[in-house]
C-alpha cells in the first residue's frame, strides 16, 4: 500500500510523477504493483527495488545521481525479546521514499499529524528523513532500557541463589545484545556520511541533526557494551559460586570419608569369621561401639581446629 504527502495536500500514486513538489510517499508491505508505481513515478534503479522487495538486507548507504539509498533498522519490544525491522529510505531532491515490511507506528503518527508533516517538508525531504530516523533510533532506549532492567534482576537472583536457569536467562541477554549491535553499529556509519555537510540531498542546515542521530547511536552501542560487559562478569561470579559450591560438597564428602575410614577398619577387623581373642568379653559390642564414636569425636574436634570444616 502506497500512502502519498505533498507539502499541502495528499495525491494518488499515478500523479506523483506530474508534480514537482516536495514529497513523501510511504509505502507498506510493499507488493509488486506497488514497486512498479514507484519505477514509473520515480528514477529508481531496479537493483534498488530488489533491495526494497527482500528484507534482511545489511545495513547500508548507496548513491545514485539522482537520490541516496539507506537501508536501515529500527527497534521494538517483542514476546520473545527484541525484534528488528527494516526500513528503506530513499531520498532525493525534492522527495523521500520510505518502504518496510511491517507497519511503523512513528510513520503512521507522522501520517496523521498534518500540521508537522507540513512543517518538515517545508524544510526538505532531508528535515523529514532525520525526523523519522531520528524518532526510530529514540526507540532503541526503552528496548535498553526493559533489558537493564532484566539484567538487575538476574544479578539479584545470581548472588540471591545459585539456579542453573540463571545460566540460559545469561546467554539469551548476551545474544539479544549482540543481535542489537549489529543491526545498531553499522548505523552509525551511514549517519556519519548523512552529518557531513557535502553529502548530496542533505542540506547544510539539516546536517546539523543528523549528528545529534550520531551521538545517540554512540550512547545506544555504549551502553550495549556496558551491559554485555555486566552480564560477563555476572556469569563469571554465577561459574564462581557454582565452583565453590561443588568444592564445598566435595570437601563434606572428603571429611565423611576420612572419618569412616578408621570405622571401616574397626568394623572389618571385628566382622571377619576368625576367632579373635578379645571376642569372648560380654562387653566388647560397645566397646568397640564406643572406640568408634571416640575416633569420630577426635577427627572432627582435628578437623575443626585446622579450620577445614
Amino acid at each position: 500500500m502506497i500512502d502519498a504527502f505533498i507539502l499541502e495536500k495528499e495525491i494518488k500514486p499515478a500523479k506523483i510523477l506530474a508534480t514537482r513538489r516536495r514529497i513523501w510517499a510511504d509505502v507498506t508491505d510493499p507488493t509488486k504493483s506497488d514497486l512498479e508505481k514507484l519505477s514509473r513515478a520515480f528514477p529508481l534503479h531496479h537493483l534498488t527495488l530488489e533491495d526494497c522487495s527482500k528484507t534482511g538486507n545489511r545495513v547500508k548507504l548507496e548513491q545514485f545521481p539522482e537520490y541516496i539509498f539507506i537501508v536501515a533498522y529500527g527497534l521494538e519490544s517483542g514476546k520473545k525479546g527484541p525484534a528488528a525491522f527494516q526500513m528503506n529510505f530513499i531520498l532525493g531532491k525534492n522527495f523521500l521514499l520510505t518502504v518496510h515490511k511491517e507497519k511503523i507506528p512513528s510513520f503512521d503518527s507522522m501520517k496523521s499529524d498534518k500540521i508537522r508533516l507540513r512543517s518538515l517538508l517545508s524544510k526538505g525531504p532531508d528535515f523529514l528523513l532525520h525526523h523519522l530516523m531520528d524518532s526510530e533510533v529514540d526507540l532503541y532506549f526503552p528496548v535498553l532500557d526493559e533489558i537493564e532492567d532484566q539484567i538487575d534482576e538476574l544479578e539479584e537472583e545470581v548472588y540471591r541463589n545459585i539456579d542453573h536457569r540463571v545460566l540460559g536467562r545469561l546467554f539469551r541477554l548476551k545474544r539479544e545484545l549482540l543481535g542489537i549491535k549489529k543491526r545498531i553499529a553499522p548505523q552509525k556509519e551511514v549517519v556519519l556520511l548523512l552529518s557531513q555537510k557535502n553529502f548530496p540531498f542533505v542540506s547544510d542546515s539539516s546536517s546539523a541533526y543528523y549528528r545529534d542521530i550520531y551521538d545517540h547511536i554512540i550512547r545506544i552501542n555504549e551502553s550495549i557494551d556496558d551491559y554485555r560487559e555486566i552480564l560477563s562478569n555476572t556469569l563469571e561470579v554465577h561459574l564462581s559460586m557454582i565452583s565453590n559450591r561443588m568444592n564445598e560438597v566435595m570437601k563434606a564428602l572428603t571429611i565423611v570419608a576420612t572419618i569412616m575410614m578408621p570405622l571401616t577398619v574397626l568394623t572389618g577387623i571385628y566382622g571377619m569369621n576368625l576367632a579373635i581373642p578379645e571376642s569372648h568379653f560380654d562387653f566388647m559390642y560397645y566397646i568397640v561401639l564406643f572406640l568408634m564414636g571416640v575416633i569420630t569425636f577426635v577427627m572432627i574436634i582435628y578437623f575443626r581446629k585446622k579450620r577445614w570444616i
